[in-house]
């Protein structure tokens, strides 16, 4: 236990450092999902799996697709692209995939980070 909270906190710190942390009003748990709450998409779930990578270790091969939206400068395409149904990836997602080295995609047993 002790470890998960350590790797949840080493996360959280990250997350905090890029300014994202403080975007969410409620607290951050285990369940707290990565775009649907966090809104983290785009550039900024590019940058979380490489830090997972580089800072953690991480074997990472994501399609980025599937967790979120890509980043766009037209508004209107913002709100298509974000109304889609998107994988749910958790907070407790990453911690598992920190301890493990690898996220298995839930669908194809292939490697998702």
């Amino acid at each position: 236990m002790a470890e998960a909270q350590q790797l949840f906190d080493e996360v959280l710190g990250e997350l905090s450092r890029w300014g994202i942390a403080g975007r969410y009003d409620s607290a951050i748990g285990p369940e707290t999902e990565i775009f649907h709450d966090l809104r983290i998409y785009g550039d900024d779930l590019y940058e979380l799996v490489v830090w997972l990578n580089k800072k953690v270790g991480v074997e990472t091969n994501i399609e980025l697709g599937r967790y979120g939206p890509p980043e766009t400068p037209f508004p209107r395409i913002h709100k298509l692209i974000t109304r889609r149904q998107y994988d749910g990836l958790k907070f407790r997602d990453v911690v598992a995939a920190i301890k493990s080295q690898t996220l298995a995609d839930r669908q194809t047993n292939q490697l998702a980070i």
